[in-house]
């Protein structure tokens, strides 16, 4: 996602992106026709993908990859690339389904 910064955490690109942007993101997505595949890693993904470069290369391919867990977020302030705060997956994926709701909208692959 080129609007926003990514950083780099054992090879597994996150993205510096607030909850209120991921929000609008994942909106305009919804009303929109373009497709975002948003990744959720945490400290056991992204430790698993630094020993596997397929799990890495699968995860670099997402849209947007937030920092799933409050140990990616410790890592991004210990390596100086602090991240905004950490996104939990769950909480964004009932926030994407109450926004799909919301606007009528589910995507078909």
């Amino acid at each position: 996602m080129s609007e926003n910064r990514k950083i780099d955490i054992l090879g597994v690109k996150i993205d510096k992106i607030n909850h209120h942007k991921l929000l609008n993101l994942i909106e305009r997505s919804l009303k929109g026709t373009s497709k975002v595949k948003i990744f959720t890693p945490n400290t056991d993904m992204i430790s698993k993908a630094h020993k596997n470069n397929d799990l890495k290369a699968l995860l670099n391919k997402a849209d947007v990859s937030i920092a799933d867990g409050i140990g990616v977020v410790i890592a991004s302030k210990i390596t100086g690339q602090a991240l905004p705060s950490r996104l939990a997956g769950i909480e964004i994926g009932e926030e994407i389904l109450n926004i799909a709701k919301r606007e009528k909208r589910w995507y078909n692959s």
